[in-house]
């Protein structure tokens, strides 16, 4: 595990994150999650710790300006490993791996979250899958 570069983030297009550095033919890709405490959106109540959903985006706009991922057809799963807490910076960094690309969360040199992304290749099972419409009289 590392520490926080001494750089300075740039920005990208995004709510959630900032990039540190991207490497797209490979290795890993690193940003600091963006947690604004005026985003509706993340903290629409008050709140003592980072709300998971804006991890998973910062994972995802990583993935996506790393080029990981399409942001169509996504599979990910992401483990929680402790409370993201809002007093301390949190890095996300993405790694390309054969066969799948993997994401992890740390803060204050301690793994948060880690997790799997890849491309969805088949259909959804039928209990994931959308319910049809429903059609007037058939019922």
């Amino acid at each position: 595990m590392h520490a926080l570069a001494l750089s300075t983030p740039r920005v990208i297009p995004g709510r959630a994150m900032d990039t540190l550095d991207l490497a797209p033919s490979g290795g890993v890709s690193r940003g600091l999650v963006r947690v604004d405490l005026q985003d509706p959106v993340f903290f629409d109540h008050p709140l003592d710790h980072v709300p998971g959903m804006l991890l998973v985006v910062a994972g995802l706009e990583l993935a996506e300006h790393a080029a990981m991922l399409r942001p169509v057809n996504v599979r990910f799963r992401l483990t929680f490993a402790k409370f993201c807490e809002l007093d301390a910076p949190v890095e996300v960094s993405a790694s390309r791996e054969t066969g799948r690309n993997s994401l992890e969360f740390t803060q204050s040199g301690r793994s948060i979250a880690r997790g799997l992304l890849g491309r969805r290749e088949t259909a959804l099972p039928a209990e994931l899958a959308p319910v049809p419409a429903f059609q007037s009289g058939s019922i």
